[in-house]
């Protein structure tokens, strides 16, 4: 029982992560603060691909903006 308890644990554990995982992560330069805010602000990743670019540079800065919406546009 006890086995079973923490294989249960474990399993639930990893697939929380690939919930969380986002486009994003794969973006240089993004780490999960700046994914957590950009997600906050725009509220997902389709919305951030539809946004301005000052608009997101605004919250990051010029250069990842442009980095974001490259990697998001490709």
């Amino acid at each position: 029982m006890e086995a079973h308890r923490f294989a249960v644990k474990l399993h639930k554990k990893q697939r929380e992560k690939r919930v969380k995982r986002s486009v994003l992560d794969d973006i240089k330069g993004i780490g999960p603060a700046t994914r957590i805010k950009l997600l906050k602000e725009f509220g997902s990743v389709n919305k951030i691909k539809q946004t301005s670019p000052e608009d997101i540079a605004d919250l990051v800065g010029k250069k990842l903006a442009d980095i974001i919406l490259k990697e998001l546009n490709n």
